[in-house]
This record gives structure tokens, C-alpha cells and sequence, in this order.
């Protein structure tokens, strides 16, 4: 009987010392509104004691991306999120969009970057829940400044510079539990994330995306790291159990959260609401097409659709010569055309770069393009326009080109492209148009075809 009793008090003085947190977080929602209302029941059945999101919030859906993401942060309010953590495709509209999306979000806006495009975006937070002192760290993609037209004001710090500045600064706060919020996967352009994790010991939970594949949990070196899945498909939980007398972390317990059959009906009204705005421009006019845009098959370039974007963006830059880069699929622009069907095919859209360029940096610029063309599965398919060449078993066999012209590049293609490196810190040879891809596109449709 005096053992039963020792256990009883053991077990009462444990219970007492100890915590259980509730972290929900979701990642990569890319404006899947229908999904995300029925999501959103299946969260709060969890009762979190925190709420985050990893980014990509809203690019991929015609609505949301026509609202610039709002109704999506309206969402994420209704829901009390205390965390958003931008993402790569959050910055497809301009840096203002964020610092616009971040005012009318209720939580904190995270992020590893410095600029005044964007107010009020912290690098981390402390949280105070269940008498725990939780501190989150957001860090967006490693390369998000490379992925941005250089402007001088948009500075990104490393992961290993906001690791180490970060895991400073919860200690100073006496955090119990850190938390890194990361948009980014298990991998990434500066490495294994196990590996950065080991040079800054410290993070208790790490919070993935970008990658878009779930993961419900599993140990990283010192860490614990879950990743949610992509468009709302599942939310990722994690329960942790904390002893506060000794200070440690007890157990973590962790699972993804999938859709529930009933929808938030507030969500429903906040996306219905933005529905009802996009339609008034989105599905009008609609314009008689002489006939049917196809994105080209795998393996083939320049054909239909990524052609007559070229030639859109030529006439819209006003340039010499035209490149842009498209995908393979099977999809088909039929008429009528209209600005909802048009952003089917080509839901990801930049802005139009002028750049003076050499014979040979366009060479390059092809080149790294021709050789991204998967055979396997639907991958880049770039369009040209004003350009002479001729391919032999799909490389560059000729550029028939002056030794200077006027090109223009999407951002992305601009941004990304290693041929383009040192042009890029001249800004003699290249002006941001201001002229987004798909609004070229539209533009010659309308030129094309409208009476």
C-alpha cells in the first residue's frame, strides 16, 4: 500500500511539473480555399496552443492571387494564427504586397530578411503559453534575395547568421522551448538542413516546407523536425510534453491533421466573398481565340503557347528578341479566352526584363534553359521570339544573332539564370519593366483576336 501511495505522489508531482504544448502548423497552402475550409475544423479540434504558417500562402489560385493573398490572411485571423513565415511564392507579387499582407495580419510576420519594403516583419517572436516561454524563428527559402530583382534594399541573412543570432536571442529571453519555422525542406541550396542544425544546436522543433512533402515527424541530430503537406491537404501537429522543474523536453508526440468532411463556414463566407471580386474581371471578356493555345508536349520547346508568350512579351517590353519560360502539360487555352482560363496556363507569373545582351549571354541563357527540359515528367519548356536558331537533338546548334540586342526575360529567368550573373550588378544593361508576364500575354490576345 506504501508504494501505491509513493507512485500516486510521484505520479501527482509529475503531472504538476509538467506542461503539454499543442503546435499546429501549416504549410504551402498556395490559395487552396475549398481545402483550407475543410482543414480548418480539423485544426482547431486540436485546440493549439500555438498556430503557424510556413508560407506560400496564396499564389497558384486565380482568386487569391487577385486579391494579393488578403482573403487568405483574412483566413488566417479568423483562425488565430500567432505566426506566418513568408514564403518564395509570397514574394511573386512585389515586396509592397507583403509588407501589405503583413498589416492585415493579426499574428506576427517572421522572416530572415531586412528591407524597408517591408514594415513590421520581426526575425523571431517569444510566445508565453502555459506558463512556457516558447520563441519561434522564421526563416524563409535560403535564396529568396537571389530569386528577387536586385533593387539594393531587399538583404537576406544566412540561415547560419539568423541561427545563431536567433538561438542567442531566446536564450537572453529564457525560452523553454525554440522553435524554427522554416520555409524550406530537409535540403537546400546551402545544404543539408541536419547539418546546419548540428553547427547550431539549440532548436527543439523545426517546422519544414517548400518541398511539399509531409512528413509527421521524425528526430533530426538534436532536433525534431515535421513538415505539413501541401495545399491543405494535411496540417502537421506536434505535442510536447514539458517538465518545468527539470527544464527538458519529456516527449514529443507527433502526426499530420487531414481534412475534416465539414467546412469552416467562415472561411466559406471570407472565400466566397473573394470569389464573387475576382469574377468581375476574371471571367470577362471574353475573347474569341482564331484558335486553341497549347502549353507544347515534354521534350519539345518553342510550340504554341510558350511562342505566343514570347511574342507577347516582345510587343509588350519592346524589345529586339523575347524568351520566356514556360512548362510541359496538357493543357489547352480554348475559346473564349478569359483571364481566369489564361491564368491556368501560367498560374506563375514575373515581371518583364529588358536587358541589353551579348550574343553569347543569350547563347547562355538558352542553353541552361534547354538543358532544364525534363523527358521524364512535365518540366520547363522555354518560348522564343526574334531569335534565330536551330536545335539538333534538342541542344544549340546555331544562333544566327548581332552581337548586341535588346532581350526580354521574365524575373524568374532573369534572376535565376547563371549566364546573367555579373549583368545583374549592372544596371546600365537591364530596367524592370513594371509589365507582368500574364498581362502581356492578355495584352496580345486582346491584340490578336478582339474586333
Amino acid at each position: 500500500m506504501k508504494k501505491l501511495w509513493t507512485l500516486f505522489l510521484l505520479a501527482a508531482a509529475f503531472a504538476l511539473a509538467a506542461r503539454e504544448v499543442v503546435i499546429v502548423a501549416t504549410a504551402d497552402l498556395h490559395g487552396e480555399t475549398a481545402a483550407f475550409s475543410h482543414l480548418a475544423p480539423a485544426i482547431q479540434a486540436q485546440n493549439p496552443d500555438v498556430l503557424i504558417d510556413a508560407g506560400d500562402l496564396f499564389s497558384g489560385n486565380y482568386v487569391t492571387v487577385t486579391d494579393g493573398g488578403a482573403s487568405m490572411a483574412t483566413a488566417l485571423n479568423q483562425l488565430h494564427y500567432d505566426a506566418w513565415v513568408p514564403g518564395n511564392h509570397d514574394f511573386d507579387l512585389p515586396c509592397r504586397n507583403v509588407a501589405k499582407l503583413a498589416a492585415a495580419f493579426r499574428g506576427q510576420t517572421l522572416g530572415n530578411w531586412q528591407t524597408p519594403d517591408i514594415p513590421g516583419v520581426k526575425p523571431w517572436l517569444l510566445l508565453k503559453r502555459k506558463d512556457l516561454r516558447i520563441f519561434l524563428i522564421g526563416c524563409g527559402v535560403p535564396d529568396q534575395a537571389d530569386r528577387l530583382v536586385p533593387d539594393g534594399r531587399f538583404i537576406q541573412k544566412t540561415y547560419d547568421d539568423s541561427l545563431e543570432q536567433g538561438i542567442a536571442a531566446a536564450r537572453e529571453a529564457h525560452a523553454d522551448l525554440i522553435i524554427l519555422v522554416a520555409h524550406r525542406g530537409l535540403f537546400g541550396k546551402d545544404g543539408r538542413l541536419v547539418e546546419l542544425l548540428s553547427r547550431h544546436p539549440g532548436i527543439d522543433l523545426v517546422i519544414g516546407s517548400h518541398t511539399h512533402q509531409a512528413d509527421r515527424g521524425e528526430n533530426l541530430g538534436g532536433s525534431y523536425y515535421l513538415q505539413p503537406g501541401a495545399h491543405a491537404q494535411s496540417a502537421a501537429c506536434a505535442i510536447i510534453t514539458f517538465d518545468v522543474k527539470k527544464k527538458k523536453i519529456v516527449q514529443i508526440e507527433s502526426f499530420l491533421i487531414h481534412p475534416a468532411d465539414n467546412a469552416d463556414p467562415r472561411l466559406e463566407k471570407i472565400f466566397a466573398e473573394a470569389e464573387r471580386n475576382a469574377a468581375k474581371n476574371g471571367d470577362a471578356p471574353e475573347i474569341p481565340l482564331a484558335e486553341p493555345l497549347r502549353l507544347p508536349p515534354v521534350g519539345v520547346c518553342d510550340r504554341d503557347f510558350v511562342h505566343f508568350a514570347a511574342e507577347a512579351m516582345l510587343h509588350a517590353a519592346g524589345t529586339e528578341a523575347a524568351v520566356y519560360d514556360g512548362y510541359a502539360d496538357n493543357r489547352v487555352l480554348h475559346s473564349p479566352a478569359t483571364p481566369r482560363k489564361l491564368f491556368s496556363m501560367a498560374p506563375y507569373c514575373g515581371r518583364i526584363i529588358a536587358c541589353r545582351l551579348t550574343r553569347d549571354e543569350l547563347r547562355g541563357v538558352m542553353e541552361e534553359m534547354l538543358a532544364s527540359m525534363s523527358l521524364a515528367k512535365p518540366g520547363a519548356v522555354p518560348g522564343f521570339a526574334g531569335i534565330t536558331y536551330q536545335l539538333k537533338r534538342k541542344k544549340l546548334a546555331s544562333l544566327d544573332l548581332p552581337a548586341e540586342l535588346t532581350v526580354a526575360l521574365g524575373s524568374y529567368r532573369f534572376c535565376r539564370a547563371r549566364a546573367l550573373t555579373a549583368l545583374r550588378a549592372d544596371h546600365r544593361r537591364w530596367r524592370d519593366t513594371g509589365i507582368l508576364e500574364r498581362d502581356a500575354i492578355w495584352q496580345e490576345i486582346l491584340r490578336r483576336n478582339q474586333k
